[in-house]
Order: C-alpha cells, then structure tokens, then sequence
C-alpha cells in the first residue's frame, strides 16, 4: 500500500506542473483563432489573400514582430498588406497574450509549400550562401542565436514581398526596428528581378518534409 500511495503522490505531482503549460497552450490556439481565417487553420499561409506561413516560427520572431505591428514600428510605410495587420493585432490585448500566440505557432509542424518559382537553384545557391547563409541559416532554417527567421518552408509570393519593402524603404527603416534595418541594408546588395528568383528557387528544394 505504501507504494502505490507512493506512486499515486508522484503522478499528482507530476499533473500539477503539467496543467498549466496545457493551459497555457490552449489558451495560445484560442487566441490563434482569429488569425486563422487569414493564416490558415494550421498556420499554413494563405497566398491568395497574400498572408505568409506562420507555423513552426521562432517564437521570439513572432513576438517580436506582433508588438511591431502593435506598436507600430511596422506598417506604417505604404504597405497595404502590413497595415491590415495594424487593425488585426488589435485583438491581442497585450503581450502576454502575443507571447501565447506565438508560443502557440511555434509548436505547430512547418507547412510544405508548392513549389511556384522556377529559376537556377544551383545559382540560387552560391547567391544566397553569399548574401543571406550566414544568419538564415544553409538550409533556410533560421537562427534563433542571430534573430533571423526560416525562409524555407514559406511562400515564395511573401519573400518577393518582403525583400521588395526593405528594398523600397517600406520596411526596415524605424529605429526601432535593428533586425529590420539590417535586412533592409542587406536587401540593397540584390537585384529582385534577376537574384530573387534564383535564391527563392533554391530555398525550394531546401524545404522540411
């Protein structure tokens, strides 16, 4: 009797740390819900109505990207897209509840995307070791360490995107934003329409299954 009362002890003692971080999971998918008719139930990225993957994000990169949006360090410079975002977030009291979110998305299994650019991958390549590699990672898997987001495994449509605002000074130029600012700088050295097709292609074939 006195090892199953034993047992008994360590089992309730083992659900009373367990609960909470459920908790706190359930708590992250229910405040997800009104980011899924944009982002896709999964987080998967809807390329139609132009909304990136989310799902297998750093968190700390989707924290720190919802209090820009909530602060207004990004989407403010004439990017229609992002603005939609300035009234989304809104529903995310405070950054507690940003924090859940993305721990939320963090947990969730990175989308496999259909390929849609065709380009030179092996030129692709040896552009993107030189330019992007060093804090995206070889393989596009990001880089907590550096603050540097997964390229792979997101819509290409989004990249484009993106580098074009940092490249167009729609993105990456507040103060506040020192990532951001970095790519912007970073986003100079490429040409859109003769890099970006060859490094997005590569990223392609770098995706997780």
């Amino acid at each position: 009797m006195k090892s199953c009362s034993g047992i008994l002890s360590l089992l309730l003692c083992a659900l009373l740390f367990v609960v909470p971080a459920v908790a706190e999971q359930t708590e992250g998918e229910q405040l997800y819900q009104s980011c899924a008719a944009c982002h896709g139930p999964q987080a998967q990225g809807i390329p139609a109505l132009k909304s990136p993957a989310l799902a297998g994000l750093n968190a700390d990169y989707i924290t720190r990207q919802l209090i820009h949006f909530k602060t207004r360090i990004r989407g403010n410079n004439d990017d229609p897209f992002a603005a939609q975002m300035l009234q989304s977030v809104k529903v995310l009291a405070d950054e507690q509840a940003i924090k859940q979110v993305a721990d939320y998305l963090a947990t969730l299994d990175v989308p496999k995307i259909e390929p849609s650019l065709e380009g030179d991958a092996k030129r692709g390549q040896n552009l993107y070791n030189g330019s992007c590699g060093a804090c995206h990672g070889a393989s596009g898997q990001g880089n907590p360490a550096l603050h540097a987001p997964r390229l792979a495994n997101q819509h290409t449509d989004y990249l484009v995107r993106q580098l074009r605002a940092f490249k167009q000074g729609k993105r990456g130029t507040e103060q506040a934003d020192k990532y951001g600012r970095q790519m912007a700088m970073m986003a100079t050295s490429l040409n859109i329409e003769k890099d970006i097709p060859d490094i997005l292609s590569y990223l392609q074939t770098r995706q997780e299954n």
